[in-house]
C-alpha cells in the first residue's frame, strides 16, 4: 500500500494516495497487532539484573497499556496525508515504522533510495556522524576478481571503496 501510495504522491499514476496512505498504516497496525480502537498492551524488556546474583532475568518485562484510537492518531498534524513533498515524506516515514526491525535491511535500502526517515546520528557510527550508503565489496571479491573489482571500482567510485559513495542506480 505504501508502494502504491508513493508512486500515486510522485505522479506514476491516477488515484486517490491518501486511501493506499491510510490502508499503508493500518495494515502495518494490524501486523502488529495493534487495534483500531481499544487498548494495547506493550511489553518493553529490561535486561537488568534483578537479583543479587546479576543474572539477567529473561522473563523481566514491563508492560503499558496504550489506549488507542485510529481517528485520533491519523488526525495528528505530523501523520495526516498532504498533497505533495509532505505527503511523500509522511508515507516514507509510515513505511519505515511499518518495517521497522522486522524487513531485514529493506528499510535500509529504502532510506538509503530516499533519505527517509532522517536520522540523528552520533560518534558512533565510526564513520563521521553519517549513515553509510552501501557495503564495501567482500574481500572475496577483491582478492579473487582482482581486475573485475577494480574496474568497478573505476567506473562507479572514482577508484575508492568507499562505503559512502553512491551507487549509480541512487543517483
Amino acid at each position: 500500500m505504501f508502494n502504491i501510495a508513493e508512486g500515486l504522491n510522485r505522479g506514476w499514476a491516477t488515484a486517490n494516495a491518501e486511501t493506499y496512505y491510510i490502508a499503508g498504516i493500518q495494515a502495518s497496525m494490524a501486523s502488529y497487532g495493534i487495534p483500531a480502537t481499544g487498548t494495547y498492551t506493550a511489553y518493553f524488556y529490561d535486561p537488568l539484573p534483578t537479583s543479587t546474583t546479576g543474572v539477567i532475568d529473561p522473563g523481566n518485562y514491563h508492560t503499558y497499556n496504550i489506549n488507542i484510537n485510529w481517528n485520533t492518531y491519523y488526525s495528528q498534524p505530523a501523520v495526516q496525508y498532504v498533497i505533495g513533498a509532505t505527503g511523500l515524506t509522511r508515507i516514507l516515514q509510515q513505511k519505515y515504522l511499518a518495517m521497522f526491525r522486522h524487513s531485514g535491511l529493506e528499510a535500509y535500502f529504502n532510506y538509503r533510495r530516499t533519505g527517509v526517515p532522517t536520522f540523528t546520528t552520533g560518534p558512533g557510527t565510526d564513520n563521521g556522524q553519517r549513515i553509510a550508503m552501501r557495503f564495501q565489496y567482500p574481500l572475496s571479491d577483491r582478492t579473487g576478481n582482482t581486475a573485475n573489482y577494480q574496474k568497478a571500482l573505476v567506473s562507479q567510485y572514482g577508484g575508492n571503496d568507499d562505503i559512502n559513495g553512491i551507487m549509480w542506480i541512487l543517483k
